[in-house]
């Protein structure tokens, strides 16, 4: 998980994409906030990327003023048994 991190924080840097990355008992779901046509062609990799399944686009029809998760490439929230955690890679 932590060196998909690192490699999706990086890639999404040089395209100018921030999100969120939530995950939760072996689930994920993931926001992500850029220029429309940048978001669009990550998440089409993202849906024919074979090591997902079940891939459900929520909504792609949000405008936002400013970014809602900050200036990270990815910030991620884990939520185990054991602790809740908030991690920007900073």
């Amino acid at each position: 998980m932590e060196s998909l991190l690192q490699k999706s924080r990086k890639n999404n840097s040089s395209i100018e994409v921030t999100g969120l990355l939530i995950s939760y008992q072996g689930l994920f779901i993931q926001y992500l906030e850029g220029e429309d046509a940048t978001v669009d062609d990550l998440y089409e990799k993202i849906r024919t990327d074979p090591r997902h399944r079940s891939v459900i686009e929520i909504s792609s029809d949000w405008k936002i003023a400013s970014s809602a998760t900050g200036p990270w490439p990815i910030t991620k929230w884990m939520q185990t048994k054991q602790k809740r955690s908030w991690d920007t890679g900073t």
